[in-house]
């Protein structure tokens, strides 16, 4: 039986500064899918609120799930 010593695997700098690329990235790329995805809820109330024949006044948060909108109907 034959031992040998353990040798830590060696890790290079450019090794961890792309493993923290990635993530800033990933970070940034899930921020743009949030915020694109609040502009389109917010586009589709406005057009809810035209179609209905008025115009946005109001919208705010009643609970985790429900938001409670007002319009104006002329």
């Amino acid at each position: 039986m034959t031992t040998q010593a353990y040798t830590a695997p060696t890790v290079s700098i450019q090794d961890v500064q792309v493993v923290n690329d990635r993530a800033v990235q990933w970070f940034v790329v899930l921020i743009v899918f949030l915020l694109t995805l609040a502009a389109t809820l917010s586009a589709a109330v406005v057009i809810y609120c035209w179609n209905k024949g008025g115009s946005l006044y109001t919208w705010y948060r009643l609970s985790t799930l429900e938001v409670k909108v007002g319009y104006n109907i002329p």
